[in-house]
């Protein structure tokens, strides 16, 4: 069955236009119900609009003139407004693509003035899938471009074939491997994204700069092995890029003409080091730090490990870990050595929720940072304050997944994947900072 293109749908991922008028989306299709996955455009300036008119009662009908209604939701059934999320949703620029959609990684291939480009793992099908959407002077979407007919994306804006041959462990690779988990493009001018594999060991690497689009150009398959025969599993979760100042720079670096990066094992406590051969588009792994700060015990078989990112990505100086199992937020130091060395050594722990695996961090202008890390298993998201590292537990939908923060609104968006729908969290320190105050998506 065709997607519907004007629905939320067991969604995953997210990103915000520049403009900040528009809410880009991943429907992941995990129950494979439908022939792919989607991407969904939600005009923000008409959900704003919609929410600051006067609600209906609770279980009213909603129409075009009146989308919202109010609502309770959390434990302490709390009052908001939710909002039909048809009424937002552009279908004329909903595109199709692979089954098992994940996070969004962005990119600007031109520069903030052209368009964005999206890049989109897919778990079931085992694609990467890029995406191009072009804004017009009002800030309107012009074109959400795959080469699509009539909405499923072309297969060259499709990639599941390396542009060479790997060898991996006595075989030759030429497909992306399986389990890909989620993106994250490079933040320096090496033109890179990145792809841990959840299992398998492997990481994969993207260049952006190929001469018709993004390519897959290598592929390093036991990344992630650690040797420890009583690990059952070996996979990786997410990386960060460290930004690079030639007078500290790292040895991996060599003085910034190599960009510094940190993944994070899925099954082991612990970080790796890694660069990127520039010359041959060839990743090249360095050494391993073990994160021994909480105790983890014999959970061998469980995920240990979630997201990573700098505190201050403009520093590099504080990395944050989420850890999986037992569920905590590190905050480590990250700096060199005389010898020029990427030394990490925790300085503090901050207790999360269960199951937490993704994180975002709210870096406001003036005033404290916030760590954001959803937790699936307890449908909550963990505010943890990083000056103090005092922590809010905020109550969402069901299976909260990505976050996005919309610095214009001063609100952060959840993306709950079982319940179809995205939290708003009020981020301005007003009485209700920190509280739910809206929902896309109608609950019964």
């Amino acid at each position: 069955m065709p997607p519907d293109p004007a629905a939320l749908r067991l969604p995953t991922g997210a990103a915000l236009a520049p403009n900040g008028q528009w809410l880009l989306v991943v429907n992941s299709n995990l129950d494979e119900a439908n022939t792919g996955s989607t991407l969904i455009s939600i005009d923000l300036e008409k959900l704003w609009s919609a929410l600051g008119d006067e609600p209906l009662t609770a279980g009213g009908t909603v129409t075009d003139e009146r989308p919202c209604r109010l609502a309770r939701a959390g434990d302490a059934e709390r009052e908001l407004v939710e909002c039909d999320e048809r009424r937002f949703i552009a279908p004329e620029h909903t595109v199709e693509f692979p089954s098992g959609g994940g996070n969004i990684g962005v990119d600007f291939p031109t520069g903030e003035e052209g368009p964005m480009r999206l890049l989109i793992p897919s778990s079931i099908d085992r694609a990467v899938t890029w995406i191009d959407v072009l804004f017009g002077e009002d800030d309107g979407i012009d074109a959400v471009e795959c080469g699509q007919k009539p909405r499923r994306c072309a297969d060259d804006h499709v990639l599941t074939r390396l542009n060479r041959t790997v060898d991996c462990e006595d075989n030759t690779l030429s497909t992306m491997p399986d389990d890909p988990g989620r993106i994250t493009v490079g933040t320096s001018e090496h033109r890179y994204a990145y792809l841990p594999h959840l299992l398998g060991a492997g990481l994969t690497l993207v260049s952006l700069s190929g001469a018709s689009g993004p390519e897959l150009t290598d592929v390093s398959c036991g990344f992630f092995d650690d040797n420890d025969d009583k690990q059952p599993y070996d996979g990786g979760f997410s990386v960060v890029e460290r930004a690079c100042d030639p007078a500290t720079a790292p040895d991996v670096a060599r003085e910034c003409t190599r960009p510094t990066l940190l993944t994070s094992f899925r099954f082991q406590p612990a970080v790796r080091l890694f660069t990127v051969r520039t010359g041959g588009d060839e990743i090249s792994p360095s050494r391993s730090y073990v994160l021994s700060d909480v105790n983890y015990g014999a959970v061998s078989d469980r995920p240990q490990m979630g997201d990573l990112q700098f505190e201050d990505p403009a520093v590099g100086d504080r990395l944050l870990v989420v850890r999986t199992t037992p569920p905590a937020l590190t905050v480590a130091s990250a700096g060199t050595d005389e010898a020029g060395v990427l030394q990490l050594a925790p300085l503090a722990t901050a207790e999360l929720c269960r199951n937490p695996n993704i994180l975002t961090v709210y870096r406001p202008p003036a005033g404290e940072k916030i760590a954001f890390v959803s937790c699936y298993s307890d449908d909550e998201v963990a505010a943890v304050m990083l000056g103090s590292l005092a922590t809010i537990t905020i109550d969402v939908d069901d299976g909260p997944n990505d976050m996005v923060v919309d610095y214009l609104r001063d609100k952060l968006y959840v993306i709950n994947t079982q319940s179809s729908t995205i939290t708003i969290v009020e981020l301005k320190r007003t009485p209700k900072f920190l509280q739910v105050v809206g929902r896309v998506g109608l609950t019964e």
